[in-house]
């Protein structure tokens, strides 16, 4: 074989490998059931809140909603995404945390890019209890959000 069609293979398996990485983690149990507790944190759906999380954190997350909406004043939202910075499932599988970063792209007023001019990164940091085939959430450390401009 040439050098070249070496490099060409070894890059096309890491490419291969890094999204496998991806879409295992993404893909996961706890990771969907954070992402679908962020977003009803994020649009105010009380219903979802209370379909996946315990009562306790409820009334937190209500809060949060509020906060949320009052950060995000005064900017057009562009499109919202997560990093996933580290999820653990306990050996017996009835408890699982995820540390997560929602990144929202945002316009302001007198900027306009299609990526979106700022970034807002609002850090999570939630733990779940298996209830049944469902994760609920049972702790939700505050969210830590940050502006910074890309």
């Amino acid at each position: 074989m040439k050098p070249f069609k070496i490099i060409f293979w070894v890059l096309c398996a890491i490419g291969v490998y890094q999204l496998y990485g991806y879409f295992t983690v993404h893909t996961s149990e706890e990771v969907i059931a954070y992402k679908r507790f962020a977003k009803a944190i994020k649009s105010g759906d009380s219903y979802a809140l209370r379909m996946n999380s315990q009562p306790a954190v409820l009334a937190k997350a209500k809060d949060y909603t509020a906060g949320g909406a009052e950060y995000l004043k005064g900017y057009e939202e562009v499109f919202t995404y997560y990093v996933v910075k580290s999820n653990f499932v306990s050996p017996d599988e009835k408890r699982a945390s995820v540390i997560a970063e929602q990144v929202t792209r945002v316009n302001s007023e007198t900027h306009e890019k299609l990526w979106g001019a700022l970034e807002i990164r609002i850090q999570h940091s939630v733990e779940f209890v298996r209830d049944g085939d469902s994760w609920l959430v049972s702790v939700f450390r505050g969210p830590v959000p940050r502006k910074t401009e890309r």
